[in-house]
């Protein structure tokens, strides 16, 4: 009886022990699982200031739109494009600025000058971009139009196509608005430069290959390939669309019988305040270029382009060249891949450079955010207009201070 007793008092011993060291262990489980909530809650709380203080401290400086850019160091654009854009009251702000400052430099750049073509006409090309949907609006080869980048944004608005081209585009482009009608040939020296030209013998020509295409001949003449030449010999690297005036060249007269154009090329980038991009381009293209030939300034991919998601650029340089390796579409697709914008537009100028090293090619990008980069092929210095609510008026930028000094 007693070792039955002691029996069960062994068994109550150790049930209560065993009681006991489950209870321990439910309050380290609970101690462990409180203090696990804690750290967890601190790590949330940590995360939310981070996030909050980095995006209150470096919104500024990472974000910068409503934001203008335009080629060539012109200031004066660049504010002409800004303005426009604090006033529209369209729900496409970017793309009314873009239009108002390349407008700005067909009337007020280069007055009184044009370059024509092989046929003594002058022309311009010109393309618009709507970066929110990438549509795109351009126009290549119209005859004595004012107002290229106009007919380029009605192509955009109110036509399922991208480009129109040629004589019917002219048409187009009056039958938009008639008063769109110009007269170079008594506005600008367009006459006296073509009669230079041929005076000279046709010095600088653009045919090749030919076995007679000494002097003036095929401009209206047949061309008969040269035997000993060869595709395979041809390089394609000897236009220079913009190098044949400087950059930033502005004239302005009081002249009202003078009329403007953009004998080289123009672009703006704009970001608004609904950070929506968009660019338009102009040019009066290449000096005695055989007629109908075709500007960069009008070709998405190579005088510019956008992705919303990635930014934009645009080029220009010798036309053709840009053509073919279509920079801007290049310098975008660099971005997507996370290069910065100063990054981007020097690669894509070295790919061309690998080519046709000695031929003038500028890349202006834009990212989403509103960081510009810009870069030249050796020998140039690129610099463009630069405007954020950060300055009054716009200033010139380069690749060294990449926003003047609008900081």
């Amino acid at each position: 009886m007693a070792d039955q007793t002691a029996l069960t008092d062994a068994d109550d011993n150790i049930q209560t022990s065993l009681g006991v060291q489950y209870e321990a262990q439910k309050r380290k489980k609970y101690i462990y699982g409180g203090v696990a909530l804690l750290l967890t809650l601190i790590l949330i709380i940590v995360i939310i200031v981070a996030t909050t203080s980095g995006s209150s401290s470096s919104g500024s400086s990472s974000v910068e739109y409503p934001i203008v850019v335009a080629t060539w160091g012109r200031a004066a654009q660049a504010d002409i494009a800004w303005a426009k854009m604090m006033e529209t009251d369209t729900n496409y702000k970017s793309l009314d600025a873009v239009v108002a400052g390349v407008q700005w430099c067909q009337e007020n750049c280069n007055q009184g000058k044009a370059n024509v073509d092989s046929e003594g006409k002058v022309t311009q090309s010109a393309m618009v971009i709507f970066g929110k949907n990438m549509e795109t609006g351009a126009v290549a080869n119209l005859y004595d139009i004012t107002d290229a980048v106009a007919v380029a944004r009605d192509v955009l608005i109110y036509t399922d196509h991208a480009i129109l081209v040629g004589e019917a585009a002219t048409r187009f482009a009056l039958q938009q608005d008639p008063t769109n009608a110009a007269n170079y040939s008594q506005t600008t020296d367009a006459i006296e430069k073509y009669d230079n030209w041929k005076a000279s013998n046709c010095e600088r020509r653009f045919w090749r290959n030919v076995r007679n295409g000494q002097g003036c001949d095929l401009i209206d003449q047949v061309y008969e390939q040269d035997a000993e030449s060869s595709v395979s010999d041809i390089t394609g690297c000897d236009g220079n669309e913009t190098g044949q005036i400087p950059p930033g060249f502005e004239t302005e007269s009081t002249d009202d019988n003078l009329q403007g154009l953009v004998t080289g090329s123009t672009a703006v980038l704009a970001i608004d305040e609904n950070g929506e991009m968009s660019l338009a381009t102009s040019s009066n293209g290449l000096n005695n270029k055989i007629a109908g030939r075709v500007s960069d300034a009008a070709i998405p991919g190579a005088g510019g382009y956008i992705n919303p998601s990635i930014g934009g650029c645009t080029a220009t340089g010798a036309g053709d060249i840009v053509i073919r390796f279509s920079p801007s579409k290049h310098a975008v697709t660099l971005m997507s891949e996370g290069y910065s914008p100063q990054e981007a537009a020097e690669k894509a100028v070295a790919e061309v450079a690998e080519w046709c090293g000695d031929q003038q090619l500028i890349v202006l990008c834009l990212s989403p955010s509103g960081e510009p980069g810009i870069a030249a092929n050796e020998g140039t210095n690129p610099s463009y207009g630069y405007r954020t609510n950060k300055c009054e008026e716009a200033v010139v930028a380069t690749p060294d201070q990449p926003r003047g000094t609008c900081v």
